[in-house]
């Protein structure tokens, strides 16, 4: 059965849906820093269905592969916003 973390909203184009268990992903080689490495070989941004299975089962969410659009969204406080659940399990 899925579970609201597995599904994928019906915006999200299939090409940019991480295939496979994101966990399992990074976890496959000694070196998580250098298995998100190969994500820069893909698209921008990956909608990731389930962040962690070890946070109360996971969280859907977008995954941005480059650092560019990552300082935009991270300073970009008019189109995004930060908290929410995910952060406020880690005490952000």
């Amino acid at each position: 059965m899925a579970t609201l973390a597995d599904t994928v909203p019906d915006h999200v184009p299939p090409e940019l849906v991480f295939r496979g268990d994101f966990e399992d992903f990074i976890t496959a080689r000694p070196d998580p820093f250098r298995r998100l490495g190969e994500l820069h070989e893909g698209p921008d941004i990956l909608w990731v269905k389930r962040w962690s299975k070890g946070m109360g089962g996971g969280y859907a969410g977008w995954l941005l592969t480059r650092e560019a659009l990552m300082r935009e969204v991270l300073t970009d406080t008019e189109h995004f916003e930060s908290g929410g659940e995910l952060l406020s399990i880690i005490g952000l």
